[in-house]
């Protein structure tokens, strides 16, 4: 690939002018495409700073994954909204959305910030927020599907809320490979009651949003009422394929 990515650029590099205005645009972007193939997205946007490089639908999705690479959530998203906005074929409208929905899942796997901005419109904070319930497909998928549900329930009328999420909804439903039992270990007495509380009805909530022939089997285990390393024997004793909890560091410790 880094032979590939220097032989490009080298080609785009020997292109003599003179070029039209859109044949240069299109070398800039071709360029681009090279820094990020190289994994270098600062020299893409570099490239690409100039307002005009936003001009096409092709150079705007360009820049938006240089965003995206660069953790720049809400300028990448805000980018694609704009570059939706130049279309009127519905077939790249919907490619557009998928392409935004799969670079917003990336992002939920790593620590990116989804808080909409002051003044941001409703479409920009509804990607946003479907950016924070995708956190939930890529850590808890029994959470995912509630977590978009409500999505759904919250933004009658988004972009998001069309064929990006039910194609999404559908591949959750066919994936439907959870553990045959849970056990759930948590403090459910003394000083940390409430918080294992929360995490409890958490759980089940998205729990009883499955059917019930998919949902697996939950038992859940009060971590305060023996030593924390007994009840978590007892749960795999008794079958337990996953565990959650326990939830302090001491108790994690203890393991």
């Amino acid at each position: 690939a880094a032979g590939d990515a220097a032989g490009a650029e080298r080609v785009l590099n020997g292109l003599k002018p003179p070029l039209t205005p859109g044949e240069d645009l299109e070398r800039t972007r071709l360029l681009a495409e090279v820094a990020l193939l190289r994994r270098d997205p600062a020299r893409a946007l570099a490239l690409l700073q100039d307002p005009a490089t936003t001009a096409t639908p092709t150079v705007a999705e360009t820049r938006a994954r240089a965003l995206f690479a660069s953790s720049r959530v809400v300028e990448a998203t805000r980018t694609m909204i704009v570059r939706e906005r130049q279309l009127n074929d519905p077939d790249a409208i919907s490619a557009g959305r998928r392409m935004l929905l799969a670079e917003l899942r990336r992002a939920a796997r790593g620590s990116a910030d989804f808080t909409a901005p002051a003044g941001a419109d409703a479409t920009l904070t509804g990607w946003l927020d479907l950016g924070r319930a995708l956190r939930s497909v890529e850590r808890n998928p029994l959470r995912a599907r509630a977590e978009l549900v409500t999505f759904r329930a919250q933004h009658p009328g988004h972009p998001a809320v069309g064929d990006p999420l039910r194609e999404l909804l559908r591949e959750l439903a066919a994936q439907g490979d959870y553990p045959g039992k849970v056990a759930l270990l948590l403090p459910l007495s003394r000083r940390t009651q409430t918080l294992g509380a929360a995490v409890r009805d958490g759980f089940l909530a998205a729990y009883y949003e499955h059917d019930a022939e998919a949902r697996p089997r939950v038992r859940v285990y009060d971590g305060t009422t023996t030593d924390v390393a007994s009840a978590y024997l007892a749960a795999l004793t008794e079958g337990a394929d996953f565990v959650v909890g326990p939830l302090t560091r001491d108790e994690v410790a203890a393991l």
